[in-house]
């Protein structure tokens, strides 16, 4: 299972992710980790809120860099407002 794994790989990079989304090549790293949790919902829940806390402090200015918008549109394509992502959006 790559859950313990993934898990520990977010623990690392948690107090380094803004500076990670807005590096050239951090962000595209960061579109992909998003894209590989997200289907880990139901193991990764814990961790995705603690991303989620994170980002949300910086999402402003995340949204207006050149790198790190890509890392909120990234999330916003893999996490819709569903619990279930292959629901239609709520």
């Amino acid at each position: 299972s790559e859950e313990p794994e993934l898990r520990s790989m977010i623990h690392v990079i948690l107090p380094h992710i803004f500076e990670i989304s807005t590096s050239v090549h951090g962000t595209r790293a960061m579109q992909t980790l998003s894209e590989v949790i997200s289907k880990h919902l139901d193991t990764l829940g814990p961790e995705i809120e603690l991303l989620t806390e994170i980002l949300s402090d910086k999402v402003v200015e995340l949204s207006t860099h050149a790198h790190g918008n890509h890392v909120i549109q990234a999330i916003l394509v893999s996490f819709r407002s569903s619990e279930r992502p292959s629901d239609p959006d709520a």
